[in-house]
This record gives C-alpha cells, structure tokens and sequence, in this order.
C-alpha cells in the first residue's frame, strides 16, 4: 500500500522505471492497480528522452486489457499516440506489437 500511494509522487524515469515492472507482476487491489493505471497511461503520454518507462507502462495497460477487453480500443488510442514521437525501437516495437494484439478478437495471454 505504501508504495502503491506514492506512484503520483514519482517524478524520475528511474524511479517509475523500476517499480512499473515489478508492480505490474504483483496481485493489486483495485484501488492499487488504479493508481498503477493512471500512472502507466501518464507515462505514456508525457514526453521523455528516455522511453522503456513507456514500453514498461504497455505492458501495465496489457494487463488490463487481459481483464478487461473492452478497454482494448481506447488503450490502442493513447499508445498509437505515444508511438508517433517514439524514437527508440525496443519502445516502438513493443508498442506496435501490443496495438496489433488487441485489435484482434483474440488476446494473446502473453
């Protein structure tokens, strides 16, 4: 919980970087897993030189699209967004490979 209530006060790509990753393998409660979300969707629509904060901040929003399908079209929306200034391929890539998943019928539990 402790962690969870501080994600908005997260101002580095350090600090949101090493702790999207190990939050989004964690079980959260609704109201964690909402903070995660909105800093995940946050990160992806600021501007950074650094982008693996984004590519990590994907793999939260494919999470919830697992749970969640019908969020699938409105996620597509805010990472074709981020991928039009992405500069860096591990970002781009993942993120094209994500959109790709979920405007299929089929979510690849991956």
């Amino acid at each position: 919980e402790l962690i969870t209530s501080s994600l908005p006060e997260l101002k580095t790509h350090q600090q949101i970087g090493s702790l999207i990753p190990a939050l989004t393998q964690c079980d959260l409660t609704e109201e964690q897993g909402d903070r995660l979300l909105n800093l995940a969707i946050d990160e992806l629509e600021k501007e950074r030189e650094t982008e693996y904060t984004k590519a990590h901040a994907v793999d939260v929003l494919h999470k919830y699209v697992k749970h969640y399908p019908e969020l699938a079209s409105e996620f597509c929306l805010i990472v074709e967004r981020a991928i039009e200034t992405a500069q860096k391929p591990y970002f781009r890539n993942k993120a094209i490979k994500r959109v790709k998943q979920w405007n299929t019928k089929h979510i690849d539990p991956s």
